[in-house]
């Protein structure tokens, strides 16, 4: 009866370890999947108003997007994020 009851015992304190580790594992997975559907690039649009022409910008970084930002803003157009 008293190994019985140690068994059970170990055994329950194995699923709590088991379980306590499948959720970290699993909490891990949902943080890198989100950071793999994120992009780092984006599109942009400079849009100006006194032309047909619209000139698109696919996968900017960061510092390449507040460039062109700067010199479509400059130019007289209208910055956007596609």
């Amino acid at each position: 009866m008293q190994l019985e009851k140690k068994v059970l015992n170990l055994a329950n304190i194995n699923y709590k370890l088991n379980l306590s580790v499948m959720k970290k594992v699993l909490f891990v997975g949902m943080v890198f999947g989100a950071l793999a559907l994120t992009s780092c690039k984006k599109d942009y649009t400079c849009k100006h108003t006194d032309s047909f022409y619209d000139q698109e910008y696919k996968d900017l970084s960061k510092t390449q997007a507040t460039a062109a930002k700067s010199t479509c803003t400059l130019s007289g157009g209208t910055w956007s994020k596609k």
